[in-house]
């Protein structure tokens, strides 16, 4: 299950991603909201930057997580910086 993307702000984005643990849980979730998060930036030629990303779902539940929650910005190719530059 997903919300979709939705626009926040200029050039700012939120995505929600859950996955039934029988569908892969957690894991799963946190692989399908960066993909559809970096997808949706290359269509528009540009880069995926992640400004946070956050595991959801019910913390007492012995699966937990089952959902990711991303905030991320698409920006020109180019102009995000590597975290390897910056210790």
């Amino acid at each position: 299950m997903t919300s979709g993307i939705v626009a926040i702000g200029p050039d700012t984005y939120v995505l929600s991603e859950m996955r039934a643990p029988v569908r892969g849980g957690g894991a799963e979730a946190q692989r399908a909201v960066l993909d559809e998060a970096a997808g949706f930036c290359q269509q528009q030629g540009r880069a995926m930057a992640m400004l946070d990303l956050r595991p959801d779902g019910d913390p007492r539940g012995y699966y937990w997580p089952t959902a990711f929650d991303a905030t991320f910005q698409c920006r020109p190719i180019g102009t995000i910086a590597s975290s390897a530059a910056h210790p």
